[in-house]
């Protein structure tokens, strides 16, 4: 929709990097995500239990595009989630490959650095997904 693509770049909202797509049998991947990173903010936002939590929002460029991934500052035991130490590890300007990939009944993202073919696989839970249920319907985090 033309008019719709207009009013949202007007409004500065910056279009969600999609890694997958929620179906009936859960989330499929869409596939190796070839981006480049700009930067990276924390930003407090909702969880999926609607508790106020911090995320870590990472501004991206894909296909000349920029584009917003966003995922939870911390795990489970309350330390940065292992995405984000391994994206910490990332220059910025740097292109990356990010995927999410199956392994058993869990999905992860796969985060490959460009320049040095490093493969760091990023497993966590199905609840570290997108800040609410809204967002769910449309991309997993994880």
């Amino acid at each position: 929709m033309k008019n719709s693509k207009i009013l949202v770049l007007n409004a500065g909202i910056v279009p969600k990097l999609r890694l997958g797509t929620k179906t009936d049998k859960g989330v499929k991947s869409n596939g190796s995500h070839i981006v480049k990173i700009l930067e990276d903010k924390i930003v407090k936002g909702l969880d999926i239990k609607g508790k106020e939590i911090e995320f870590v929002e990472y501004i991206v460029e894909e296909n000349g595009e920029k584009k917003m991934y966003k995922t939870k500052l911390r795990g489970q035991d309350g330390k940065p989630s292992y995405l984000v130490q391994r994206l910490a590890e990332i220059e910025e300007g740097q292109e990356i490959r990010l995927e999410m990939k199956k392994k058993g009944i869990k999905n992860y993202i796969s985060v490959d650095a460009i320049h040095s073919g490093d493969d760091v696989e990023v497993q966590e839970d199905d609840e570290e997904s997108e800040p609410d249920s809204r967002d769910l319907e449309d991309t997993m985090a994880m």
